[in-house]
């Protein structure tokens, strides 16, 4: 599955785009930039080790931590809600589609295109994050990206890997996620 998202007219190039899948690590790169966009400077002092280690490194552990600390805030709701993607809370891993997860970063890619401070420290995670592919395959000279990556090797949720983010070009600025039904293998 894939969607390709014009973030300023919303047009889209897809295919099998509602096909649902379990995000894995795919879903930390939205919600550390709606804990940074809701908490500021506090996020990047409190938790900014830890962030970096979501995002950078895909750590389970600091994801873990900034899920247990934050619980209840409604930063990613208030982000899920703008995006026009339905969130369950009570689980800190999602299952959604590639339109999901393009709506996603088209909403991150708002605030972070906007720039600021906090913006541009989080930007600065999301160019370098492990195995997304998004970087690698739309970045060059004159492009940013930002993006994650995810995959889950299969169990209950199934095998996936999911990759995702924003592609600010000379020509327009995207928003792209791909999802298949195989592991990191």
């Amino acid at each position: 599955s894939y969607a390709v998202l014009d973030i300023s007219t919303g047009a889209t190039i897809e295919h099998n785009a509602d096909a649902v899948y379990y995000s894995a690590s795919s879903i930390k790169g939205p919600f550390c930039v709606s804990m940074v966009r809701a908490l500021g400077a506090e996020a990047r002092g409190r938790y900014g080790d830890a962030i970096r280690a979501c995002l950078a490194n895909s750590d389970n552990d600091a994801y873990r931590t900034l899920r247990k600390d934050t619980y209840g805030q409604t930063f990613f709701r208030d982000l899920a809600d703008e995006a026009g993607v339905k969130v369950d809370l009570a689980h800190w891993y999602n299952d959604y589609s590639a339109r999901d997860l393009a709506r996603y970063w088209a909403a991150c890619d708002k605030w972070l295109a906007a720039g600021g401070e906090d913006a541009a420290w989080l930007g600065d995670i999301l160019q370098d994050t492990l195995n997304s592919q998004v970087d690698d395959i739309a970045g060059g000279e004159g492009v940013t990206t930002w993006s994650k990556a995810g995959w889950y090797p299969g169990g209950d949720e199934g095998a996936v890997t999911f990759d995702g983010g924003a592609v600010h070009t000379g020509t327009g600025d995207y928003a792209i996620a791909v999802a298949v039904d195989r592991g990191s293998d």
